[in-house]
């Protein structure tokens, strides 16, 4: 649930067209790229090593 919330609030961040939201999210983008700990947690949370992971992914029976 939380990556597809994540994976949608994305999607709406670089599909808009405001000079205001670009400059927050390359600011944004900037500061991640350059906190090499915090780049860490984002890399592994999107791998799915993170976080709770679903059963059926686990490779656990349902």
């Amino acid at each position: 649930m939380a990556m597809g919330l994540a994976t949608n609030s994305l999607n709406l961040l670089f599909s808009n067209e405001s000079t205001l939201l670009r400059v927050v999210r390359d600011i944004g983008l900037g500061l991640v790229d350059r906190a090499p700990p915090l780049k860490s947690i984002f890399i592994r949370q999107a791998a799915g090593l993170a976080g709770e992971v679903p059963r059926l992914l686990k490779g656990e029976a349902l």
